[in-house]
């Protein structure tokens, strides 16, 4: 689960890496050739795809309404997948706190049998004890770390659809501004 958690942040941190030069822009602010040489100069992520999307649909006089349609379907079809991962990862940090208490379980029976009783073995006594208690504790830190995790990607995918959102919207109006001119 940590190494899914920590691969989906990479995922998000490089797609925000790689539309940073579009994020620092104020798009209502250039020419349409600047908006061309931009499009074509960033590396791919999920912003510059929606944003030549856009430019797609403008290009072939595509009505703002049906355009805006296309920015929130590409963030609803987003945040679907995502939705898919976040499920996996709930599923996961509860699988940790479930086999922390199967852990802990197995110890108590160990040291509850009747062979363990009957020998009167302190030393098993304290052995099955020590794993009931130590895979209480590594269960518990697991799911901790998990859900910690989790939180961070989810609030980095969050962010990153507000912003596709915000930009899309400020690219649309800044085609638009453009006139007749073809941007």
């Amino acid at each position: 689960g940590v190494f899914l958690g920590l691969d989906q942040a990479r995922l998000l941190l490089l797609d925000k890496l790689r539309s940073r030069a579009i994020l620092a822009k104020d798009l209502r602010q250039l020419t349409a050739a600047e908006h061309r040489l931009l499009l074509a100069s960033v590396k791919s992520s999920r912003l510059v795809a929606l944003l030549r999307t856009i430019h797609a649909l403008k290009q072939v006089n595509t009505p703002d309404q049906e355009v805006k349609g296309e920015i929130h379907r590409r963030i609803n079809f987003l945040e679907g997948k995502f939705s898919s991962f976040m499920a996996w990862m709930e599923f996961l940090s509860e699988s940790e706190g479930a086999l922390g208490l199967l852990g802990t379980v197995a110890g108590i029976y160990g040291a509850f049998t009747t062979e363990a009783l009957a020998s009167a073995n302190t030393m098993q006594l304290i052995k099955y004890l020590g794993l009931a208690l130590a895979t209480t504790y590594l269960g518990l830190v697991a799911s901790l770390v998990l859900n910690f995790l989790t939180t961070q990607v989810f609030n980095m995918q969050n962010q990153g659809m507000v912003i596709m959102s915000e930009k899309g919207e400020e690219y649309l109006a800044a085609i638009d501004s453009f006139g007749s001119e073809k941007g």
